[in-house]
């Protein structure tokens, strides 16, 4: 017997093999469910998505993770485990949509999606600026080597040892960018829709599916929501680890709530609605359940990715109705049950078995194997090579992990010229870099914005929560279409028809020329709106870099930075995170200035820089009251803050010549106010100083007329606002007993926690509820 051909490793292959073929028998009760004319409607969870986007990573084992969602026997080879992932992704998101149409997307994993989303840009920024730097030392180090490295083939191989992370780009399907490229495909193809977006559609989905879709108004519906997902966090605190977040815990159990509700409300012979997932917890949490999960429900209503190779559009995309005999010559089922079949059926195993193989001891498998071997010595040996043959086609299908010298779309007219291969190189990297970002943003469009822009909903009757805050107003000087677009998005309501976005986009685009320059602003601020302050800055930081490289007058930059210094106070974890605001500041008075120059008559109200750098200075300050001491940094006092909040804002422009200029001053104002209000109340509460409540009267008049603002130009109110205006107008004895409650219920810990923005903000509303509870 060789080293190949033992009994452990023949026990191996046929639990492997009995698992796989468990994961695909309810595909084929699916496949009976529609025979008998019924109709299966499958739903994703974000895993699926991630095995989308990087198959690379997720159908393999990693040091998180010891099983791979694509990994068939365990001693499958990475480039093939990575083969079936790609194809299982692609079949999955591209057959199993309602005539050609989306998946589901569960509400409550909108969110996450939109995490993953944040979390892919960040890695793609951050290794386009490990790329561009790794593009220096290459070159050096080229010339250096000498002229076998001017060659595109010798740059290869040097890319592949000196510079990985810029080889992972140049080469296109590796990568965060890869991932960008493909999370825009999902988009862009329509792959995925919330439920929200799918009601209001009905091109795929039969009406009493879509009335399902609706947000949920009905008392009884929405206690029997509650009381599954009640349920269902309880059985998923049991089988998930301890370190995965609650809000993760929290979103799988609204959503497999959801799916069990929609399911319960539909007449089960005619529909069906499965998620997909490979979440090894939350199919565990499946059996945790007794009264309120009826049946089997994993079998009936949870589906992982690997049951689709029962599909054999999965290994064989290209088969067409293939049989031979009456059989089909592609059927991984079949070819699994033959393998089973070669064993005692007095033992369990066989095509109808494969649940007892699962539950064999290892010690009595190994005995059925040691049998089993001596009639045929080499059937380890003979089954890899049958599984080799059988998955050949996709393995040829694999992503390439190499680099090559024709993926740098170098050609010999540069060969042995430095310089020109490093432009080339150069240039390559900016086109991977913009085609990857374009293809995601540009296909935020329909159902993508629709997922990308989710937030917590109410009911269809009641009024969305407010923004935890707004965006910044920014000037887009003569770009008036840009400034509609935004303008538009940061109004009350701040809702883009998904159907016209695109044209929006593509005018943006025309304004400044196709640089790019305006688009990621715009883009900047769209995440901005939406509370995606990460996804902001790194737009804000793309849209500087095109300014800087446009040679452009008209576009200087100016906005991009004050837009980066906002949005770097909204992301700052620790006080060190606020340091660089002061130079972004400067830097926009800096284009401002220059700005003048070329564009008499310019006004774009620079207060807003300068209360941007005292609002930096209100930051550091909560952060050493609520958040931890620093007593290494500088501060100025609480009251010499507010003295300077209240000179911004007599130096407002007294009057608003446009409707441009209105908005800007109700937003510019409103958080003027905000800032005066909340620095006073620090002083009067945490500092027990004395604060004058008669002077502060007339600023709280001013208050409450922006706030309660409704000419055409109006902002929504954001959260911070409205608890920093009702706490206010309580401490100045303009506030009854309804206003206290309403506030109480405004800082509820639930509302705070979605609310809060900067690692201070909980401990903040916790302050503000604080003092309305004692009044």
């Amino acid at each position: 017997m060789n080293s190949v051909d033992t009994p452990a490793n023949l026990s191996k292959y046929i639990r492997d093999a009995a698992a796989q073929r468990r994961l695909m028998e309810p595909w084929l009760d699916d496949r009976r469910f529609v025979e008998a004319g019924g109709k299966v409607v499958y739903a994703v969870d974000t895993d699926v998505i991630k095995l989308f986007i990087n198959p690379a990573e997720t159908s393999i084992p990693q040091k998180h993770r010891d099983f791979g969602y694509a990994t068939i026997f365990r001693d499958d080879d990475a480039a093939l485990s990575i083969a079936l992932g790609q194809s299982l992704a692609e079949h999955i998101f591209a057959n199993l949509g309602p005539g050609g149409g989306p998946l589901l997307v569960m509400p409550s994993l909108e969110a996450e999606i939109g995490r993953v989303f944040a979390a892919v840009a960040r890695k793609a920024h951050d290794s386009e600026n490990v790329a561009r730097e790794e593009v220096v030392k290459l070159r050096a180090t080229i010339k250096e080597l000498g002229s076998h490295a001017n060659r595109p083939e010798g740059l290869a191989e040097e890319l592949k040892k000196r510079a990985p992370e810029l080889a992972k780009i140049l080469r296109g399907a590796l990568g965060p960018n890869a991932e960008m490229h493909r999370f825009g495909r999902l988009f862009s193809d329509q792959r995925i829709a919330g439920l929200d977006f799918l009601a209001e559609h009905d091109e795929w989905y039969d009406a009493e599916l879509r009335s399902l879709f609706q947000p949920i108004a009905n008392i009884p519906d929405l206690y029997r929501l509650t009381k599954l997902t009640d349920a269902w966090r309880e059985a998923l605190e049991k089988t998930k680890a301890p370190t995965i977040d609650a809000h993760k815990v929290d979103d799988d159990a609204q959503a497999l709530a959801r799916l069990q509700w929609m399911n319960e409300k539909m007449d089960s012979e005619r529909f069906r609605i499965v998620l997909i997932t490979g979440d090894e917890a939350l199919t565990e949490a499946t059996s945790e359940l007794s009264e309120t999960n009826p049946g089997n429900f994993r079998d009936l209503y949870i589906r992982h990715p690997r049951a689709f190779m029962a599909d054999d559009r999965v290994l064989f995309p290209w088969i067409d109705g293939d049989e031979e005999n009456g059989r089909r010559t592609h059927d991984l089922t079949a070819f699994l049950d033959l393998f089973l079949a070669k064993f005692p059926r007095g033992r369990n195993f066989g095509a109808a078995h494969h649940d007892g193989v699962l539950e064999e001891s290892e010690a009595s498998l190994r005995y059925t194997c040691r049998a089993a071997l001596t009639r045929f010595p080499n059937m380890v040996t003979d089954f890899r090579e049958k599984w080799e043959q059988f998955t050949g086609d996709v393995s040829a299908r694999a992503i390439p992990l190499e680099l090559t010298a024709e993926d740098l779309g170098i050609g010999v007219d540069v060969a042995g010229d430095i310089e020109k291969i490093m432009g080339k190189v150069e240039e390559f990297l900016e086109r991977r870099i913009d085609e990857a970002w374009s293809a995601c943003f540009d296909a935020a469009t329909r159902a993508g914005f629709d997922i990308l822009s989710s937030a917590k909903r109410g009911s269809p009757k009641s009024e969305p929560p407010p923004r935890p805050r707004n965006a910044p107003p920014l000037y887009f000087d003569r770009f008036k279409r840009t400034t509609a677009f935004v303008r538009n998005l940061l109004s009350t309501s701040g809702k883009v028809n998904p159907l016209k976005y695109q044209k929006a986009l593509d005018m943006l685009r025309e304004e400044d020329a196709g640089i790019g320059y305006l688009f990621n602003l715009a883009f900047a601020v769209l995440f901005a709106s939406m509370g995606r302050w990460p996804l902001t800055v790194i737009l804000a930081n793309r849209a500087l870099q095109k300014a800087r490289t446009a040679g452009d007058k008209r576009l200087s930059g100016r906005e991009a930075n004050y837009l980066k210094a906002v949005t770097l106070r909204h992301t700052a974890r620790n006080v060190t995170d606020l340091d660089e605001i002061g130079a972004l500041i400067d830097d926009a008075l800096a284009c401002l200035k220059e700005d003048k120059k070329h564009h008499k008559g310019l006004e774009v109200w620079p207060i807003r820089f300068e209360i941007e750098r005292t609002s930096a200075e209100l930051a550091l300050s909560l952060f050493s009251i609520f958040h931890r001491p620093h007593p290494t940094k500088s501060l100025r006092s609480l009251g010499e803050i507010q003295i300077t909040f209240q000179n911004h804002l007599e130096q407002l422009p007294p009057d608003a010549k446009s409707e441009m200029d209105h908005w800007i001053f109700l937003n510019v104002e409103r958080n003027l106010l905000t800032n005066v209000f909340m620095t006073a109340i620090l002083r009067a509460f945490h500092n027990k100083e004395h604060v004058d409540t008669a002077a502060m009267a007339s600023l709280f008049d001013r208050f409450e007329t922006n706030v309660n603002d409704d000419s055409p130009q109006k902002i929504g109110v954001s959260y911070l606002v409205k608890a920093v205006y009702s706490v206010s107008k309580i401490w100045l004895g303009r506030g009854g007993k309804t206003l206290t409650r309403q506030t109480i219920t405004l800082l509820s810990d639930p509302a705070i926690i979605d609310a809060s923005i900067m690692p201070y903000d909980k401990q903040r509303f916790e302050f503000l509820r604080g003092i309305v509870e004692r009044s």
